[in-house]
């Protein structure tokens, strides 16, 4: 009986280790079409993603800022960053991690696989979504539609790419790998980023930081980074949902600020947590169900033991983040999800101020006589300076601006820095009395 049982265990095991032979080669059609389907999208996504290069003055060259499984030190000359970018409009719009373009980033370039390199322009960065837009010129560029990482599901396929070890710039050639959504859950006080992300097994390497995550529609959902977590191994991005949210505001660069519309006690709870004092009319914590009197134990599984802790832990979730609340209302504990809102500070944009007119040398207009120290007007220029403010022939000249004048030189010597528009204050000695007469001087015609 021993013997048959091994026997017929050994048969299944053979069959077992034969089966999936057999599964390829009778679905052989389907792999090859997989492949093309992979190489279809690596050409499609390929054209929207790129490198960047900038330097920041008075730094020194960054590395990612999580060494892990012996990932190779970014060696740059001091004050440089390189990753990877993801083109997301027709004009050059091109979305990346502020770990590849902080918020001064100057002299920034694109590179193409293709070997086109462009300049672009800083157009704003928000930390909080550690995210950077930068523009370069063009028009029906190549680019990403924004999906929707709200629709993500772990098991989901998920494609990555990007310029890691600068395979952009150096061999023209996008790196492409393709794998799972391994996880979507919340990230705390590990690393830079406090705040959910979607998780891939997809591979990343050192400056595939800012490139897209992408899904099977090749739609863009999140922008990755190497180095959110100090625990987690596995590649995460910030979901594109939280920075549709804030795009546009970042195009106008304003400020940007998480909102929920409530209002909290000052003092912890005898019996812990922090007490919601009120909640606003249409405002995200209303929205999600939270209500005046409610006491806040947890947010995230966070453990909420004073006020201090509960504004800390949401004045530094990006806006658009999905918050799990565990509250006390009534003396029953329940869980109520909310996602924050944005509160907008616009910056005022200033009107560049009109280029000056440029300035031109003045003249008096008028003729002098000198004779022994006397500066006698001996005519007038019709229309000039001196005629329209009441000097006339035979006036003699006696001071301008304060200063005594005794010769021609001396005259010469208070009008060669003056323009025309600037004023003149002169003294005159007509019939045996002085008069002070205001000049404003003239350009030559």
């Amino acid at each position: 009986m021993i013997v048959r049982l091994s026997l017929a265990l050994m048969s299944v095991l053979v069959l077992a280790a034969i089966a999936p032979s057999i599964l390829v080669a009778q679905e052989d059609g389907d792999l090859i079409r997989l492949q093309e389907y992979n190489i279809e999208m690596l050409n499609k996504l390929a054209k929207a993603t790129v490198a960047i290069h900038c330097e920041i003055e008075g730094r020194k060259s960054t590395e990612p800022r999580i060494p892990r499984r012996g990932q190779m030190r970014r060696q740059q000359s001091g004050g440089s960053y390189f990753g990877s970018g993801v083109l997301i409009s027709a004009d050059g719009y091109v979305l990346t991690s502020t770990s590849v373009v902080p918020a001064k980033a100057k002299n920034i370039k694109v590179y193409f696989d293709d070997g086109t390199v462009k300049e672009a322009d800083l157009v704003g960065v928000e930390e909080r979504n550690n995210v950077a837009l930068i523009k370069i010129d063009g028009s029906g560029m190549t680019h990403l539609k924004l999906g929707s990482s709200g629709d993500a599901k772990t098991g989901d396929v998920a494609f990555t790419l990007g310029n890691p070890y600068d395979c952009i710039m150096n061999d023209r050639q996008v790196a492409f790998s393709m794998g799972v959504i391994s996880g979507i859950y919340r990230l705390r006080g590990d690393g830079d980023y406090s705040g959910r992300v979607i998780e891939t097994d997809a591979a990343l390497n050192s400056g595939s930081d800012g490139g897209p995550l992408v899904n099977a529609k090749g739609e863009l959902i999140g922008l990755m980074n190497l180095s959110y977590s100090y625990t987690k191994w596995l590649n995460t991005a910030v979901p594109i949902d939280q920075i549709k949210l804030i795009l546009e505001d970042i195009k106008d660069g304003s400020v940007i600020y998480p909102r929920y519309g409530l209002s909290i006690a000052d003092e912890t709870e005898p019996s812990g947590g922090v007490a919601v004092t009120k909640v606003s009319r249409g405002s995200p914590a209303r929205n999600g169900g939270l209500r005046r009197g409610d006491i806040i134990l947890e947010i995230d599984n966070l453990r909420i033991n004073h006020p201090d802790e509960l504004a800390e832990e949401l004045t530094i979730l990006p806006p658009g983040s999905e918050l799990a609340f565990l509250i006390i209302r009534n003396e029953e504990e329940k869980i109520i999800k909310i996602i924050s809102d944005k509160f907008v500070q616009k910056q005022e944009k200033k009107e560049p101020e009109p280029e000056p007119e440029p300035k031109v040398p003045g003249t008096i207009g008028l003729s002098i006589s000198e004779d022994q120290g006397v500066l006698q007007v001996t005519k007038l220029i019709p229309g000039g300076a001196a005629e329209d403010a009441g000097i006339i022939a035979e006036d003699i000249i006696v001071e301008i601006d304060g200063n005594s004048v005794a010769t021609l030189d001396d005259i010469a010597g208070i009008l060669k820095d003056r323009f025309a528009g600037d004023k003149l204050t002169v003294v005159v000695e007509r019939g045996g009395e002085r008069k002070e007469i205001e000049i404003t001087l003239k350009k030559k015609e």
